[in-house]
């Protein structure tokens, strides 16, 4: 089970106050600088525009106060339709680990589409907490979030993949 909130308590402008590690999780690929922060404002207007979803911060958020860490985070909850949950978000800037991860993948013959390329051109990473590849809330939250930041997502299979392949994936 992963964890709804994250360890430690929120800070007075509602970011986590550690970096939370997750058992299983999206990775989408953003293309933003890190220093703008995680705007759970700018993934529900994502998600509604173009899934028809809401998604909200469970804890206030001041999301003009300036990064204070090396990492941001909330916990949101997700709406679109009858499916609906509460999953953890971190954000932070690439690491060389995340580039190894997308290597694999294309190795492996899961980045397809130039998709490892793109990747590797994104400075920043949203991470999403999930129960597997068939956590149908996570997969919401990624495909809002890789909509809004215009990058691949990495699975927790390792699968490279762009939000329509996992809408796609989603619907079956």
């Amino acid at each position: 089970m992963f964890p709804d909130v994250y360890p430690g308590a929120f800070d007075t402008h509602g970011r986590p106050e550690t970096e939370a590690v997750f058992a299983s999780c999206f990775f989408v690929f953003a293309q933003m600088p890190f220093r703008d922060g995680l705007r759970v404002t700018t993934l529900d207007a994502s998600a509604e525009r173009h899934l028809g979803a809401r998604i909200g911060a469970m804890t206030p958020r001041d999301e003009a106060a300036p990064a204070v860490r090396d990492f941001d985070g909330a916990t949101v909850a997700v709406k679109c339709g009858a499916l609906q949950g509460t999953r953890a978000l971190l954000f932070r800037a690439i690491r060389e680990a995340d580039r190894v991860l997308v290597a694999r993948s294309e190795a492996q013959g899961h980045a397809g589409g130039g998709l490892s390329v793109l990747a590797n051109r994104c400075t920043a990473l949203v991470i999403v907490a999930c129960n597997g590849d068939d956590d149908a809330v996570a997969s919401t939250l990624a495909e809002a979030a890789a909509r809004a930041y215009l990058g691949p997502i990495l699975t927790p299979a390792g699968h490279l993949v762009g939000p329509k392949t996992l809408a796609a994936r989603r619907s079956t």
